[in-house]
Order: C-alpha cells, then sequence, then structure tokens
C-alpha cells in the first residue's frame, strides 16, 4: 500500500559499471532510461560502483570497506552466516522466543520464527529457528556467496552453528534438522554511521541522494529496519518540502 499509485520496477538490475550517470541536460540515465533524480538505497561494493564516476558528495559517502571493526573513513560492513533450521519441537531445554549472545565466538543472535511472528501452536511438531553469527565468525568463514551451496565450507558451517545453538539452549542431543538453508550475508549490518542533521544525503544541485541504515542523526537509529526506513522516510519528506536544498553531505 505505500507503493499505492506509484510506478514500481521489479526486478530489474542497473550495471554498478556505467548503469547511472549524469547526462549533459542535467537529467540522469539509469538502466537506459531517462529520470530527473537519482536515490541510491544501497550499500557495500554495488553502491560504491554505482557512483564511483558521479562529481557529487554523495560518492564519497558511498564508499564501503569490510572487516570487523569499524573504519575511520569509510561505512564499515560485516559479513554474517545466516542459517534457517526446522527442528523437532521441544529440541532445546530454553524457551526463550529470542536470544542475543553477548560472548560466543560463533552466534550473535537466535530466534524462533513461530514464536516471534506468533504462528507457533502448541500442537505443532516442530520449530523453525533463524540463527545469525557473528561477524568474526563469517569473516573467519568467508567464502563466495553465489557459490556456497553443496561445499565443504557451507557443511562445516552449518555443524559448527548448530553445534553452538545446541550448546547454549540446551540440547538434550545433537541437533538433526528436518530442514535447513544457510546463507553468507556477504554485506551484513554496518559497523559505523554517518551521523549528519539528517538521516539521509541530499545533492541538490546533481539531484542525487542516498540513504540506508547508515545514516542517522545523533542519539537516532543505526543498523536496523527502522533506521533504513527512517532514512527513506526523511529523505521523501524533505523532496516533498524544500528539494532545492542540499542536506546530510558533511
Amino acid at each position: 500500500f505505500m507503493a499505492e499509485g506509484v510506478e514500481v520496477r521489479q526486478d530489474r538490475w542497473v550495471a554498478p559499471n556505467g548503469g547511472v550517470f549524469k547526462k549533459p541536460d542535467g537529467t540522469w540515465s539509469a538502466d537506459r532510461e531517462p529520470f530527473d533524480a537519482v536515490i541510491i538505497a544501497h550499500n557495500g561494493k554495488c553502491a560504491e560502483r554505482l557512483t564511483s564516476k558521479i562529481r557529487s558528495p554523495v560518492s564519497k559517502l558511498c564508499k564501503a570497506a569490510f572487516g570487523t571493526k569499524p573504519s575511520p573513513s569509510r561505512m564499515t560492513l560485516n559479513s554474517v552466516y545466516s542459517l534457517v533450521v526446522e527442528v523437532p519441537a521441544g529440541s532445546f531445554a530454553s524457551a526463550d522466543t529470542a536470544h542475543v549472545f553477548e560472548d560466543d565466538g560463533v552466534l550473535a543472535f537466535a530466534a524462533n520464527q513461530g514464536k516471534k511472528l506468533g504462528w507457533a501452536r502448541e500442537e505443532d511438531q516442530t520449530e523453525t529457528w533463524t540463527v545469525l553469527s557473528t561477524g568474526a565468525f563469517g569473516s573467519k568463514n568467508k567464502h563466495p556467496q553465489e557459490q556456497l551451496r553443496g561445499t565443504d565450507v557451507e557443511e562445516r558451517v552449518k555443524n559448527e552453528m548448530l553445534a553452538a545453538l545446541g550448546s547454549a539452549l540446551g540440547a538434550s542431543e545433537p541437533l538433526a534438522p528436518l530442514r535447513w538453508r544457510l546463507q553468507l550475508w556477504g554485506a551484513a549490518l554496518p559497523l559505523n554511521a554517518h551521523v549528519s542533521d539528517v538521516p539521509f544525503a541530499w545533492d541538490a544541485e546533481n539531484k542525487i541522494g542516498v540513504v540506508g541504515d547508515w545514516l542517522s542523526v545523533e542519539g537516532g537509529p543505526v543498523a536496523s529496519i527502522e533506521a533504513a526506513f527512517c532514512s527513506g522516510d526523511a529523505l521523501a519528506k524533505h523532496l516533498a518540502a524544500t528539494p532545492s536544498e542540499s542536506a546530510g553531505l558533511k
């Protein structure tokens, strides 16, 4: 419903190299179509490549680094493994809906999806859990995410995460999931943020902006769905009210 009345193009891929550029008349070309303005709602290597040849302050903001410690000059992303498993109901002694791991070398977060989303029933025979690794574990075991399926790395990472989960939540025996899927989130949560007077960046002269969960205000949300929504919502309101004024570039 948020896109009601708006023409939305889905399943479109814009080439990182040369897919977006400014034309001599001041308008933009994206995926070979003309536009008055461009908003980058992305981060990581793709966003950096999309903006690397664009002469605008936003190109500097889109420069990215990857690691387990924040870079002083670039937005820094870590790598996280996400494991979804279906196990027999009652596999864990813990009845928690979600668990945050403070000092675990493998796991950062785990949640019972049925309880979290409210569709779990007492008579259910199985439980579905989503488990996230730490950034350090993801970085240590990084593998090309498009080629992960069926590799020794996939099997080993899955087993290590299952063992850590069972140990942490009190499984009575080694976990043998009925179904599972492992994915490497190569450009996961940002470890730092660009903090300004607004949670977005807008270059009015060139009509290009950036939104994302790594753009925030002092004390505002960072690295979350809330932060991403607040960033996009704030830029939309700015463009509706004062599109000729730049903001968030410093």
